[in-house]
């Protein structure tokens, strides 16, 4: 996974390396929630684009919430890849708006989203 670094704002310098230096999608979350991101909390990008850093794109979860999320794996057993697929933008605010209007929890929206957008592509030989 590829992952953009940055200089780091003296305001988050608390999630800086030892270069002065902080991950795009980390600090993005930061500002997007006004406070630190926590050593022991993770950025999910909801379209699994490491890139998009965009702040509708990235959620905090715990470590352990964030690895119970599906990722892409090889199953030798039935010979396929799964990928995860990028949703578009009116589905996503759809989804929102029905978790906002039923009160699901953010985790249940992602869980949801991850569901509806994952492929299983055949592994050609």
């Amino acid at each position: 996974m590829t992952y953009k670094t940055i200089k780091c704002p003296v305001e988050f310098i608390g999630m800086a390396n030892s270069n002065g230096a902080v991950l795009e999608h980390r600090l993005v979350a930061a500002k997007k929630y006004g406070r630190l991101i926590l050593s022991t909390e993770n950025v999910h990008h909801i379209d699994s684009d490491t890139l998009n850093n965009h702040p509708d794109n990235l959620i905090v979860l715990t470590k352990s919430a964030h690895h119970k999320l599906p990722r892409k794996r090889t199953d030798s057993i039935l010979n396929t890849i799964v990928y995860p697929v990028k949703f578009n933008e009116a589905d996503y605010l759809d989804l929102k708006q029905n978790a906002l209007d039923s009160k699901v929890t953010v985790a249940e929206i992602i869980r949801r989203l991850v569901k509806k957008y994952l492929t299983i592509v055949r592994r050609s030989k």
